[in-house]
């Protein structure tokens, strides 16, 4: 279900990675300008993770509601890691290389040619040919083919099952982040039938968003 990025793919490696991460800015928020009120969400939902995981990797735990506790609570803490590190780090001149290397993250290679923020969101079309999964492939609006448009790194998508009618982005609190089409989301059987809505934007290769795309839905086969 989650994208390959800077973000580790596998549950274990992810708690790992998001250790290590937080470990390093609580010892050097100080030095950024970064308050600890700045930090407080992001570790709360980090611990949430942390504790459902724990209980998720003990065998005779590893019930459905324990499964979906993991899984909805890492999706919860990646995504607030996303928005901690846009709002605090990417762009934090006080950061410097050696610290995003210490803290697992890209380094953006400094380049003569400008590189702006994405103008336009993602064109997409949903396949739910096979049971359980929604396909989701992204191109440029521009060319109308698979490909990114120039400088940009990815797609961002934020989705989430909701079934109440009409949808805002705040609604949608499942991040994931492909740099290749397509992306693929896998489901269960509980949730078959059920709406998923969902919106895509382009980020460049300096972590800059472009516009968010209208909310889509797609059933989930």
């Amino acid at each position: 279900m989650y994208t390959h990025d800077f973000i580790p793919r596998g549950d274990r490696q992810f708690r790992e990675w998001l250790a290590t991460l937080l470990g390093y800015v609580v010892e050097n928020r100080e030095r950024w300008n970064v308050t600890e009120e700045a930090c407080e969400e992001t570790e709360l939902k980090a611990t949430a993770f942390q504790s459902a995981y724990d209980v998720y990797i003990m065998p005779d735990m590893r019930t459905q509601s324990v499964t979906l506790l993991k899984t909805e609570t890492r999706n919860a803490a990646e995504k607030s890691v996303r928005v901690f590190l846009k709002s605090y780090i990417t762009y934090n001149p006080l950061v410097e290389d050696v610290d995003r290397i210490n803290m697992n993250l890209r380094v953006h290679k400094t380049s003569r040619t400008a590189v702006l923020p994405p103008a336009k969101y993602p064109l997409h079309e949903t396949d739910t040919s096979m049971i359980r999964w929604l396909v989701i492939r992204f191109f440029d609006e521009e060319t109308r083919r698979k490909a990114k448009p120039e400088g940009v790194h990815g797609c961002e998508v934020w989705w989430a099952i909701h079934e109440q009618g009409d949808a805002t982005v705040d609604d949608l609190t499942h991040s994931s982040f492909c740099t290749r089409t397509p992306l693929r989301l896998e489901f269960n059987d509980r949730q078959r039938g059920k709406t998923v809505r969902f919106c895509l934007r382009w980020e460049n290769t300096r972590g800059e968003k472009g516009p968010w795309s209208p909310i889509e839905s797609a059933v989930v086969p």
